[in-house]
């Protein structure tokens, strides 16, 4: 921590505040998430909101499937949109009014997360309505392929 704010003092940008909050903030999401996983009686089924759902994607990708790609994917959830960046391992997410992506995902957050975490492939879920697809199915499906719901090392 003590070489990130010496990193953002040199910059004349030190707020010593929000980077330990940051970084605190990140490892109690990393943390629970990962707790939450190994809990007996942990329900995938229950409700799961858009922004939970990319958290829970930024702790559950296989970074080691992950390392040397790079992608930009898109979310839709009608209320909610946003764009993850995969860049040199590592997942960037930022809430957009509308994704622009070489693919675009969309529905609710349980179907999202069906998509994501389950078996059956994008082109199954979009042809029954579960979920949109928009853009390049297969480049979505190689995304999707990044994510496992357990925890990660």
């Amino acid at each position: 921590m003590l070489n990130i704010c010496v990193f953002i003092r040199s910059r004349n940008r030190c707020d010593y505040t929000s980077v330990i909050s940051h970084l605190a903030s990140h490892a109690l999401n990393l943390i629970g998430d990962r707790w939450a996983l190994t809990v007996p009686g942990h329900d995938p089924t229950r409700f799961i909101s858009p922004s939970a759902l990319m958290i829970s994607m930024g702790v559950n990708l296989m970074r080691d499937c992950a390392e040397g790609r790079e992608a930009v994917a898109g979310f839709d959830f009608g209320s909610e949109a946003f764009e993850m960046r995969l860049q040199a391992g590592r997942l960037h997410t930022v809430s957009v009014t509308r994704p622009d992506a070489p693919f675009v995902l969309s529905g609710n957050g349980n179907s999202l997360a069906m998509a994501v975490y389950g078996a059956a492939p994008l082109e199954q879920l979009n042809a029954k309505e579960v979920i949109g697809v928009d853009g390049d199915t297969a480049v979505a499906q190689d995304f999707i392929d990044l994510f496992r719901l357990t925890a990660q090392p």
